[in-house]
């Protein structure tokens, strides 16, 4: 928006100033008078509408339709990168849940292996010969 008044300005008085060329009206300083239709009209007349056309056009672009793709393709980048979050989101969470997983795998063959141990320690100490395994 910082732009916008210098555009228009700047627009504005260029299709100002070449109105009169335009419209084939120029005004004769020296003599002080009104001069309509002059020779040079036919030739210069169509290339000013033409010239005020295209930069009405082009103002029009560059105000309203270069922020709106600027805004769509924002718009555009933001969903892929909550896309591509959700995504990563997905693989973090796959990647928790196989180390919860392993954890939990590795936690159940210790106990398996603990109770073993214990359960042979137990029955050793029951027969009496006491534990095969040294304190740690």
């Amino acid at each position: 928006m910082t732009r916008f008044r210098p555009v228009v300005l700047t627009a504005i008085t260029t299709i100002l100033g070449l109105v009169p060329m335009a419209t084939g009206v120029s005004f004769d300083f020296v003599k002080g008078r009104l001069i309509l239709g002059s020779s040079s009209a036919g030739f210069w007349g169509p290339m000013a509408v033409a010239v005020i056309l295209g930069l009405a056009f082009a103002t029009v672009l560059t105000l309203v339709m270069v922020p709106t793709l600027y805004g769509i393709v924002e718009d555009l980048r933001g969903l892929l990168q909550r896309v591509n979050g959700r995504r990563k989101l997905a693989v973090a969470a796959k990647v928790v849940l196989a180390a919860g997983a392993l954890v939990a795998h590795k936690a159940h063959e210790f106990a398996i292996h603990a109770m073993t141990w214990l359960d042979a320690d137990v029955h050793l100490v029951i027969a009496g010969e006491g534990p095969k395994h040294k304190a740690l």
